[in-house]
């Protein structure tokens, strides 16, 4: 006992002192920044891929951006004064739409802290308010799939615009501006994140390899030099199993262009926007990178977005046991997986009761969850299949309509199907 109190300690003092040299290298770098000159070729020709140069412009929004999280950490004045003589330079204030949401977000967030001026909060909050008369902000019928995005938006890396909508319209709930319209932007949010898991002209969870968590359909290949075209992990039917689960790729682009000039690969390319997708990894001339490719920021705000929504409940979703890693097997199912033959749920869909069949040959105790579309668990119970008895009848009432998923978990075997509630 008095290791581990040893040891619980020692992690508390290691995690204070990280933090406080990453307090310390902030400041540092800040004040670096503001004492010499400004530079706007910052790779020197020394990047291999992509560009890291920022023009002047941009470096100071994020100097304010950054002053506001130095001021929240240090209580320095001169960093407040940073703040309020200068976040009207940001041009974005003027708009508050789905670009550079971080920056916007931070001066929501300097409204909050100590000592700000009224003045300059208020100014920043109605700005904020005045902006959700565009289309951008809660939710609409002007899209089939209930996630309106302008045209303009359906460029290279498009789902990190989708997400910023989300955020955008959370934030109005997170800081409490205009609480009488709280749900229409909770709903837009929230028909952002539906697209992403299947609301879309493809009818597919944008997401990769997630069959065993639920989805009928998700994306089976992204560019990246893990899980290349041909590798042993290029795809679920593939040697390693494919890509790894969870990842986002950049999204449908309009302008994708391919190396050899004409687009004549379709899809993406002839596409109306929201159809300008391609589920592969195609190298050059392909340049699928344009479409496939995942990205750290496509993926945190994504992330981010889905992080409203998140409850404690949901750390209670079963996971894969050790060994149980998806694998595929010669018929191609991932490895530990209850065959499609073996697991049944009927009627699907129903007005009331369902039964599950289970047909497995062992007398195994089985869990059985069946959660919402939140990852809320909607009831739980136990249950051992046999040849005499592979059926269990499960009653629904109390249950809303909707989609669910029915989840079954054996010390062996693993399955999820889904099921539409009437």
């Amino acid at each position: 006992m008095l290791l581990i109190q040893k040891t619980w300690r020692t992690t508390q003092l290691t995690k204070a002192n990280y933090a406080d040299d990453l307090g310390k290298r902030a400041v540092s770098a800040y004040t670096h920044y503001i004492t010499n000159p400004k530079q706007a070729d910052c790779d020197n020709g020394n990047i291999q891929a992509g560009d890291a140069d920022w023009s002047v412009k941009e470096q100071e929004k994020v100097k304010i951006q950054a002053a506001v999280y130095l001021y929240a950490l240090t209580g320095e004045v001169s960093y407040k004064e940073t703040v309020e003589k200068e976040y009207k330079t940001i041009d974005e204030l003027s708009w508050w739409g789905p670009y550079n949401v971080d920056i916007t977000e931070a001066l929501l967030y300097f409204t909050r802290l100590p000592k700000v001026s009224n003045e300059v909060a208020n100014d920043i909050i109605n700005s904020k308010i005045r902006a959700t008369n565009q289309d951008f902000y809660k939710w609409n019928e002007k899209d089939p799939y209930r996630a309106f995005m302008r045209n303009e938006t359906y460029h290279w890396g498009s789902f990190t615009v989708r997400s910023n909508v989300a955020i955008l319209n959370m934030n109005m709930i997170t800081y409490n501006l205009d609480p009488a319209n709280h749900e229409a932007y909770r709903q837009r949010a929230e028909e952002i994140l539906h697209y992403y898991h299947g609301v879309n002209p493809f009818n597919i969870t944008y997401l990769t390899n997630m069959s065993l968590y639920g989805a009928e359909k998700s994306l089976n290949e992204i560019y990246h030099s893990w899980y290349k075209d041909g590798s042993a992990w290029d795809n679920p039917k593939s040697a390693k199993g494919g890509p790894a689960p969870g990842y986002l790729s950049g999204g449908p682009n309009k302008s994708y262009k391919p190396g050899q000039g004409n687009c004549i690969l379709v899809p993406p390319c002839n596409q109306p926007h929201q159809k300008s997708y391609r589920d592969w990894n195609g190298i050059w001339p392909d340049a699928s990178w344009e479409v496939t490719e995942p990205a750290i920021y496509y993926q945190s705000a994504y992330v981010k977005a889905l992080s409203y929504f998140a409850t404690l409940s949901n750390t209670n979703l079963p996971l894969p046991a050790a060994g149980l890693v998806p694998n595929p097997t010669p018929t191609g199912l991932k490895k530990n997986e209850i065959p499609e033959t073996q697991l049944k749920v009927f009627p699907n869909p129903s007005t009331g009761n369902v039964k599950i069949e289970f047909l497995t040959p062992q007398n195994e105790p089985t869990h059985i969850q069946i959660l919402d579309m939140t990852g809320k668990i909607c009831k739980e119970l136990s249950y051992v299949f046999n040849e005499h008895s592979p059926y269990l009848e499960v009653e629904l009432n109390g249950l809303p309509k909707g989609i669910y998923l029915i989840l079954l978990s054996t010390p062996r075997l693993n399955g999820v199907r889904k099921l539409v509630k009437f």
